[in-house]
């Protein structure tokens, strides 16, 4: 059995990651592409690393607001 070697391509998952970034780019909020573009790079770059992890569940969960009552709700998304 014979061994292919690894695309450099990237998968179909990347592709439409970069294609939901253009039109948000393009027709919505600059600085909401670029923070999606850059965590995009950071789980790229290093997957399973601990630290880039953890600040991207620190800071999504900053935005959940207390006083509404829901919080398991929303940490849920």
């Amino acid at each position: 059995m014979t061994m292919r070697p690894a695309s450099w391509w990237p998968s179909w998952w990347w592709w439409a990651t970069l294609a939901l970034l253009l039109p948000v780019g393009m027709f919505g909020n600059w600085f909401l592409a670029a923070g999606l573009l850059v965590i995009l790079l950071v789980q790229v770059a290093r997957p399973l690393d601990f630290l880039p992890s953890f600040l991207l569940v620190v800071t999504g969960a900053s935005f959940v607001r207390y006083e509404a009552g829901q919080l398991t709700l929303e940490l849920r998304c």
